[in-house]
C-alpha cells in the first residue's frame, strides 16, 4: 500500500500488507528501518542503491535481500506512476 501526499508531491508512506520472504532477511521490508525511507520521497521513479547513502530518489536495500527490496521499490514506482500519469 502506498499512501501519496498530492499537496507535498511526495510519497507519506508504504506498508507492505502480506508477505511470505524469509524471516530475518526479505521480511525485514515490514520493518520500519526500511518503509520509512520512503516517506518524503519525490513523486518520480525510485531506484535501490545497495551500498552508501541514498540520495532523494533512491532507497537504501535490505542487506541480504536486494531482490525484495527491488520488488517494493517497483511496487511503489508503479504507485507513483499510476498517480502521475492518471490521477494528478
Amino acid at each position: 500500500m502506498v499512501g501519496i501526499d498530492s499537496a507535498k508531491g511526495q510519497v507519506s508512506g508504504i506498508n507492505v500488507v502480506s508477505n511470505s520472504e524469509t524471516a530475518g532477511l526479505g521480511a525485514k521490508s515490514t520493518d520500519p528501518e526500511f518503509s520509512d525511507q520512503y516517506k518524503g520521497k519525490p513523486l518520480e521513479e525510485l531506484s535501490v542503491l545497495k551500498n552508501g547513502t541514498p540520495g532523494d530518489t533512491e532507497i537504501k536495500a535490505i542487506s541480504g535481500a536486494t531482490i525484495t527490496s527491488t520488488a517494493v521499490t517497483n511496487g511503489v514506482d508503479a504507485a507513483i506512476e499510476v498517480y502521475n500519469n492518471s490521477l494528478k
